[in-house]
């Protein structure tokens, strides 16, 4: 490139520069109001050519800069977006005084932008479609968009990820997941013909569902019934408790019995009474109590994969409701998701009047050389779930020893439930 062409493309880029400032002040008006369809109502705006307030002109160092910004200019004025002052002491076009700006939109076309209120309200346009009840975040995110900020990090830039991810949210909440999980990579196949596509807004979903990434995505997927693989559910108990499931009746095995929650029916315990039911989150925790010789006869052991599916739920509840147990208690991490977990089942036991009690999740009991510090955030939020199921003893705990604790760190013995046991 010639240094002619150079300084022209400088004086050009300058002037251009000016007025993608003077649209930001536009949006920065128009988002204040919200009103962002308002835009030929707004007041012009005009800025002074002073080394102040236009510096990007008067930085330009050499006269054949400026008579290209000059140029430039004059195709904005020429097209009826712009209107200039000049100082005609100076000469035709000498010295430029004032730059206002009369028609932001037209001005965009010009450069080829999109800009930010039209993209915002194309950005809601596309995500109106899913305001409901069910997803409340989604008219929080149309709501800071229109005020030109960003909900939990999602930008309206974002918005056709954000409307995607409602659109998964919505096909699961329209989904009867208690009866099957849905498949994560056959239901992105059949939206966006992309396997891998709902795991790509893993965060967004996050963010929709009210999470705000403080959990990991797949602890969301679970919530809403999609799976990348069937997690069977695992159940460890006597061997005189029966099993009723669509296939028949089957009794438990050593060290337990494993089968697809949608299966079963209900769980026959007319010859083992079970007074105890005792989930667990983790895999390797549930494998060390299910293998415990000693656990006692009237204790049913069930692991629910994590953060339990509406299906995994559902067989839950009813089991609670053919057994009938004197004391439902839960086994999982000291952390925001392993507290998330228990409040849903807590959720579940209360829909057959039972009250959930917690094992070992009290965090000042937590072995602090193993602990995580807990945010500040994370914190306020397990307190708030504490509070809701009255688990004043771990929320005391919090408290005292705000640090996370995985729940494999632990030994399992059947000793951890009899204090719990005790209390009920």
């Amino acid at each position: 490139m010639s240094e002619s062409a150079e300084m022209t493309e400088k004086g050009y880029e300058a002037c251009d520069n000016t007025i993608k400032k003077m649209i930001k002040r536009v949006a920065n008006r128009l988002f204040k109001t919200g009103d962002l369809e308002a835009v030929m109502k707004l007041a012009p705006v005009s800025i002074p050519a002073t080394k102040n307030s236009l510096p990007e002109y008067f930085n330009l160092e050499k006269s054949t800069m400026r008579e290209a910004y000059h140029a430039r200019l004059k195709r904005f004025i020429n097209v009826g977006c712009v209107e200039a002052e000049w100082d005609r002491l100076a000469g035709v076009n000498g010295q430029l005084m004032r730059i206002t700006l009369t028609n932001p939109d037209a001005a965009a076309t010009t450069l080829a932008l999109v800009t930010p209120w039209t993209g915002t309200m194309k950005a809601i346009e596309l995500l109106a479609p899913f305001i409901d009840n069910r997803i409340p975040a989604v008219e929080q995110t149309i709501e800071q968009w229109r005020q030109g900020k960003t909900f939990a990090g999602a930008s309206y830039e974002n918005a056709q990820k954000v409307s995607d991810a409602a659109s998964v949210i919505k096909h699961c909440l329209d989904t009867d997941t208690s009866k099957k999980d849905i498949l994560l990579r056959r239901l992105s196949i059949q939206l966006f013909n992309d396997s891998k596509r709902i795991e790509a807004l893993g965060s967004q979903i996050n963010r929709l569902m009210g999470m705000d990434n403080l959990v990991e995505s797949d602890n969301v997927f679970a919530e809403l019934g999609l799976v990348k693989h069937p997690q069977p559910m695992l159940i460890s108990g006597s061997p005189d408790i029966l099993l009723t499931t669509t296939g028949g009746k089957t009794n438990l095995i050593f060290p337990y019995s494993g089968l697809r929650p949608d299966r079963l029916i209900s769980i026959d315990s007319s010859r083992q009474k079970i007074n105890c039911i005792l989930t667990i989150e983790n895999l390797a925790s549930f494998n060390e109590a299910a293998e415990h010789e000693t656990n006692p006869h009237d204790l049913l052991i069930i692991y629910i994969a994590g953060n339990p599916t509406p299906s995994l739920l559902s067989a839950y509840e009813r089991i609670i409701e053919s057994v009938n147990p004197k004391v439902l208690m839960h086994w999982g991490d000291i952390d925001l998701g392993g507290f998330m977990i228990a409040r849903r089942l807590a959720m579940s036991a209360r829909n057959h009047e039972h009250r959930l009690q917690l094992v070992c999740m009290d965090p000042s009991k937590a072995l602090h050389s193993h602990s995580v510090e807990a945010t500040e955030r994370k914190t306020h939020l397990i307190g708030e779930i504490c509070h809701e199921f009255g688990w004043n003893e771990e929320a005391a705990g919090l408290t005292l020893h705000p640090f996370f604790q995985e729940q494999e760190i632990i030994e399992w013995t059947p000793k951890l439930l009899e204090l719990e046991r005790r209390k009920s």
